[in-house]
């Protein structure tokens, strides 16, 4: 009898939720801790988690209850080296998880989205220009101080704090013992100009251990000013990423690389610029290269692009090279999202036109033959028969092949080798 009635009040459940799965504010009133977080944040396995990713809309009466778990979780996992903050908020009261990060003395990656860059902002002085902090983050930063100097006396402690303000108050702890001044991975989506205006002083305390900046999404707010100035502090990193901005141009993106002596892998985003020059200043240690493009229309502009990466790889012994496109990664979210397109959206997506880009298989085939082992042309591009021919003759240590191309291309160049070849 008992277990026919569960079967009843999950077959209950699940219609229930069926009628709610795009009812969000519904499912968050609901919304509990997912099982599997609640055991990692046991005595017994807490020690031995190490990365967190946050992710998805927390929104509604599930946010304080949501920011709460979090903060406790991040007091637990004290050995955490790889934190990802990605969830959409709609509240700026997240001074406490804030406060919790210096904490996690282990912690080497960190991926900040753009409803939280308040945490950076309010937990490193240098970005927040000493100004006041939130109350509840002030109290907190306090107290982290006052443990940081249990040397000193309360009645020295407390006029400093009377004097210099909270956020001065913050910096006489050792910037060394602070877990956001060890990071060796960062990676900040969406940038704010106020963000990036007490940058570099944090990337001048940084540039012992980071070896790898990433800039995602908008980043409209990197001019070639500010971009000049993350650079001059950037000599140990040897992977960066660059979101869209338009006002960066081709001279300045590749410029500002150039002088990058460790670099090693980069990414970007490509945008049409009718004056690009004929030449980029040389990338000569580069070996991972990712662009993110949208996708072309038409012959010529599939020709610019073309021509760009080849410029862009010219130097430097190749070892991967990605093209991703932007417009495909759109498409999947929408599927996964509210605004699933209807049939015919999805006709004339699957029928756009790949445009070729022989030129640029030509050259790696010419350029990068011995190095070459990854190879992803995405799936908005084309590649020729004959040129496929090239790749699979030329590209010996070639691991990983992606490309798209036409039935007579892969019967003719790919074949069974444990048997006769059948056309």
């Amino acid at each position: 009898m008992a277990i026919e009635a569960f079967i009843n009040c999950f077959d209950l459940l699940h219609l229930t939720l069926s009628y709610l799965d795009r009812d969000k504010w519904c499912l968050a009133e609901c919304a509990q801790p997912p099982a599997q977080i609640l055991s990692a944040a046991t005595p017994t396995y807490a020690p031995y988690v190490q990365a967190l990713v946050v992710q998805g809309d927390i929104f509604g009466a599930a946010v304080q209850g949501t920011l709460k778990h979090l903060k406790d979780c991040l007091g637990t996992f004290l050995h955490l080296q790889s934190l990802a903050l990605l969830a959409r908020l709609y509240t700026r009261d997240i001074a406490d998880i804030a406060s919790t990060i210096h904490n996690l003395h282990n912690l080497k990656e960190l991926t900040v989205g753009l409803d939280f860059l308040h945490i950076l902002t309010a937990a490193i002085p240098a970005i927040s220009g000493g100004k006041e902090l939130p109350k509840r983050l002030s109290t907190t930063l306090e107290t982290l101080v006052e443990e940081a100097e249990e040397g000193e006396e309360e009645e020295e402690v407390v006029a400093e704090e009377q004097t210099e303000g909270s956020a001065s108050t913050w910096a006489v702890a050792s910037k060394t013992d602070l877990p956001l001044y060890r990071l060796e991975s960062l990676t900040i989506a969406s940038p704010s100009r106020a963000l990036l205006d007490g940058f570099p002083e944090w990337l001048s305390e940084l540039a012992a251990t980071l070896r790898a900046l990433h800039f995602q999404a908008n980043c409209g707010s990197i001019t070639p000013g500010v971009l000049t100035g993350l650079v001059s502090h950037l000599s140990n990193v040897t992977t960066f990423s660059l979101g869209l901005s338009y006002s960066l141009t081709d001279v300045t993106v590749f410029g500002a690389l150039s002088s990058l002596p460790a670099l090693r892998e980069v990414e970007l985003v490509y945008y049409l610029q009718l004056n690009s020059p004929a030449r980029f200043p040389p990338l000569r240690n580069l070996r991972k290269f990712t662009v993110r493009h949208p996708r072309a229309y038409n012959k010529g502009y599939a020709l610019h692009f073309a021509t760009w990466v080849r410029k862009a790889v010219a130097q430097g012994k190749l070892e991967m090279l990605r093209l991703v496109c932007l417009d495909d990664n759109e498409e999947s979210e929408r599927r996964d999202g509210d605004d699933v397109p209807t049939v015919s959206n999805n006709h004339l997506y699957l029928v756009a036109e790949n445009h070729s880009v022989d030129g640029l298989v030509s050259h790696l085939v010419a350029k990068h033959a011995d190095s070459l082992r990854i190879l992803d042309l995405g799936t908005a591009t084309y590649v020729s028969k004959r040129s496929v021919s090239q790749l699979c003759n030329a590209l010996l240590k070639l691991e990983r092949l992606c490309i798209c191309l036409g039935t007579g291309g892969l019967v003719s160049n790919f074949r069974r080798s444990d048997g006769p070849s059948k056309p």
